[in-house]
């Protein structure tokens, strides 16, 4: 477990900008799990987090049953954009990483990493 602060938003901050509840919640574990489905219902998007292991996990899931899941631990901050999108920061001193979720009008994940030289 890391001792790390890693800023997360809140549930009404999920509400306001994307008119969902989490799907699951567990503060006192740190947890919380959301659910995107896309506009045409032709694939979701889980997010979930963990703020006491400083974690971050995506699993996009078409609708043809392909699934793509990422984790990815030493999480800073999670964020809503002013422009409705999902961007989270990760690093230590061997990388940098970004994350980047656009739900509307299509749901894109954009994962990025920089290795420290």
């Amino acid at each position: 477990m890391s001792t790390d602060i890693f800023e997360v938003p809140s549930e009404n901050d999920f509400l306001a900008a994307f008119g969902i509840d989490a799907l699951e919640s567990i503060p006192e574990d740190g947890f919380w799990t959301y659910e995107f489905i896309g506009h045409d219902k032709k694939c979701r998007l889980i997010l979930s987090f963990n703020t006491h292991e400083t974690s971050i996990q995506t699993m996009l899931e078409t609708k043809e049953g392909e699934t793509n899941t990422i984790v990815h631990e030493d999480a800073r901050k999670l964020a809503i954009t002013n422009d409705d999108c999902i961007e989270a920061s990760f690093w230590s001193e061997k990388y940098t990483t970004t994350l980047h979720i656009r739900i509307f009008p299509k749901i894109k994940v954009t994962w990025s990493i920089l290795l420290a030289k």
